[in-house]
């Protein structure tokens, strides 16, 4: 009866010691996030949503202070600019731009990477990943959100644990060796109609198992340096190609005729702007959309079209063959 006390206290202990621990913090001020834990909290909290105003010091915080972090929520977080000594960095000045995920915040450059961070939400207003944001961390799946402009260098390198990533629709360019050293990331999906500009060794020498991209834009990506070396592509359906923040279902749009030969009309209850896109991802034609619009396309070569449609924060992609 002893042993058996002892095995049931055993399984007590592991369960408390692993145990998930959440907690919330909106932050007012950015920079103390530090003063709103207590010691105990910085030990045993798991699960951390932050709302409110963040900067680089509170990222140093995640990493030095927050040892048993998890889980993070930014979702309603704003990132501010930051400048000075007790930010996130590796050699002592940081400097971050607002809505930027700053270089180094889960990275001190040295010995020190936050592997026990499996999982984040990014902020909305998030534009930009900085340098080495997420260097050796312990990432599992990664969705870059659609505000997301460019990526810096080694933001994700060497992320073992990494296997999914989605990179949103603006996301530009991504820098030198992001994502290298990535040695389980089997699967990529690029919303982006126009590939991304690559640094070199982006992507670890092997090729992911599947890539996914936008209807229309194999062609495209195949072509583009640093995509042209993966061999293991699928095009997505349309509303996954939309992304989080695709056009409500109320905005109906219709094109026809598709195929096209000398010109097309967009059928739109709404406004928007839109723009047309070759597989090079090269505009060819941009508008405002109206009701009834139509476009011109006998100066156009034949082949495969992306049309992209935009209102405020949403799109949609739709594609359109030129006989």
């Amino acid at each position: 009866m002893k042993k058996l006390f002892s095995i049931l206290f055993l399984v007590l202990l592991v369960n408390l010691v692993t145990a998930q621990v959440s907690k919330t913090i909106n932050l007012t001020t950015a920079g103390t996030l530090s003063n709103l834990l207590t010691s105990g909290e910085k030990t045993s909290v798991t699960d951390l949503t932050i709302t409110g105003s963040i900067d680089a010091s509170d990222f140093k915080c995640l990493l030095m202070e927050v040892t048993s972090l998890t889980s993070l929520d930014l979702s309603g977080a704003t990132i501010q600019a930051y400048s000075g000594i007790g930010g996130s960095s590796m050699d002592g000045l940081s400097v971050n731009q607002m809505n930027t995920m700053p270089p180094f915040a889960f990275y001190d450059g040295g010995g020190t990477a936050k592997r026990t961070l499996t999982s984040i939400i990014f902020p909305s207003s998030l534009v930009s990943i900085g340098d080495d944001a997420f260097y050796w961390s312990g990432l599992i799946n990664v969705t870059i959100p659609n505000s997301v402009t460019s990526i810096g260098g080694m933001a994700f390198n060497a992320c073992s644990d990494l296997s999914t990533l989605t990179i949103g629709s603006s996301v530009t360019s991504m820098g030198g060796g992001a994502f290298h050293a990535c040695s389980n990331l089997t699967t990529i999906k690029s919303l982006n109609p126009i590939p991304p500009v690559l640094g070199n060794d982006c992507f670890a020498d092997d090729s992911p198992t599947m890539i996914y991209v936008p209807i229309g834009t194999i062609g495209a990506y195949k072509a583009a340096p640093g995509w042209s070396a993966f061999t293991n592509y699928q095009e997505m359906a349309s509303n996954v190609v939309s992304g989080i923040n695709q056009l409500g279902e109320n905005n109906k749009i219709n094109i026809y005729p598709n195929p096209v030969k000398n010109d097309f009309k967009i059928d739109f209850e709404g406004g928007s702007t839109f723009e047309m896109l070759n597989l090079m991802g090269q505009v060819v034609y941009n508008g405002d959309l109206v009701k009834n619009t139509i476009v011109q396309t006998s100066h156009l070569s034949s082949g495969v079209y992306v049309i992209k449609f935009k209102t405020g924060k949403s799109f949609e992609y739709k594609k359109i063959i030129k006989d």
